[in-house]
């Protein structure tokens, strides 16, 4: 008997030996475990939101009206001041035809030169380094990188196949028709899309090859047709997100200001390891997706918050709007979301967030 556990013992000191002597394998990350051989994974750069924010603010300066800035954040503010000093009958939309009163100056401001090279963008900061597809290649090395003009220009389809397997989004706050049909597409196909930040599909844009324009469409509580620009509850695709995404993204009003994210308390049935992830980061959140299907939706993680209870860490309740880490399932694929900022998260380092990125990239959901 004594022989046997000898052999176990040195069976085990052998195998634990060579897991750190051989070569590791590199679609393998330890924490969580391995992508299937032969599972493709690409990034997709959030050029078309990325360029909108960037034009707006520059190392924290904001360019209202500085040199024709080419901001949609900039025609927001200045369109703001000219609808409230309007009545609401004045400035309704009918019809989704402007109003007798609209505006039809400074709408340069509604088209914007796509920039190439920046990347994140968290609290207006812009970064060299792409913190996000940077975090995913420590997860998994081969990792194409493609931009939203790739996938306007239907890089996902080949003859009608699909070209990668998983596509991670960061910031994809605006998007074309085409190029979110594509994603909606590449879903419905099998794909699988993890979103890793909120606010995701929520505004319209035309996108010029030509120029390299892009041009403001619907969202952000105006509308605009070329001519004039109105104010509209219009949410291009918010109906179509709740079928196949499973999420919408909830508009700051709704927030007030109790949105504060402590930790996350996770479904031990779903792929994400542990029992807390995110735990130790109160913060403010703004951009956030919540949940509108739950049918085919599996929460993996749901969201607290310890701020609204003066710090004291014997009460926990949900964040004061429930938000939710989640998978929904739609035809043959999925899609998978942070719901909240998570590239924030990734900034600071956080090993939590890292593992539930890799845990979603990974692992069956």
């Amino acid at each position: 008997m004594a022989y046997g556990v000898a052999l176990a013992v040195c069976a085990i000191v052998l195998a634990s030996a060579l897991y750190y002597i051989l070569p590791a394998d590199p679609n393998c990350y330890k924490p969580i475990g391995c992508l299937k051989e032969g599972v493709r994974v690409t990034y997709v750069k959030p050029v078309f939101t990325i360029s909108p924010y960037f034009r707006s603010y520059v190392n924290g300066t904001n360019l209202l009206f500085v040199n024709g800035s080419g901001s949609f954040y900039s025609f927001y503010e200045y369109a703001s001041r000219v609808f409230n000093s309007q009545s609401e009958s004045q400035v309704s939309s009918s019809n989704g035809m402007p109003p007798p009163r609209f505006i039809t100056t400074n709408l340069e401001m509604l088209s914007s030169k796509v920039v190439l090279d920046k990347w994140t963008e968290v609290g207006d900061n812009f970064t060299e380094s792409p913190i996000l597809l940077e975090t995913l290649t420590s997860i998994v090395p081969s990792v194409k990188t493609i931009t939203d003009i790739d996938v306007n220009e239907g890089a996902l389809f080949s003859n009608g196949i699909r070209t990668t397997d998983v596509l991670v989004l960061g910031h994809e706050e605006y998007v074309t028709d085409f190029e979110y049909s594509q994603f909606a597409e590449f879903v419905a196909t099998g794909g699988k899309i993890v979103a890793v930040d909120g606010n995701t599909f929520y505004a319209k844009v035309n996108y010029s090859a030509q120029t390299n324009m892009e041009t403001f469409v619907a969202g952000h509580g105006l509308e605009f047709n070329g001519t004039a620009a109105w104010q509209s509850a219009s949410s291009p695709f918010d109906n179509m997100s709740t079928n196949w995404f499973g999420s919408i993204f909830l508009p700051e009003p709704s927030l007030g200001e109790e949105i504060y994210v402590d930790f996350a308390v996770v479904n031990h049935s779903g792929p994400i390891p542990g029992s807390r992830i995110f735990y130790g980061y109160n913060f403010r959140h703004w951009d956030v997706n919540f949940v509108t299907n739950f049918t085919g939706t599996d929460v993996l993680a749901t969201f607290y918050d310890l701020a609204r209870y003066y710090g004291v860490a014997a009460y926990y309740a949900p964040t004061s709007v429930p938000i939710d880490v989640y998978c929904h399932h739609y035809r043959q694929g999925v899609s998978c979301s942070f719901g909240i900022f998570g590239e924030y998260l990734l900034l600071k380092g956080d090993r939590d967030a890292k593992n539930a990125l890799a845990a979603m990239v990974i692992r069956d959901v």
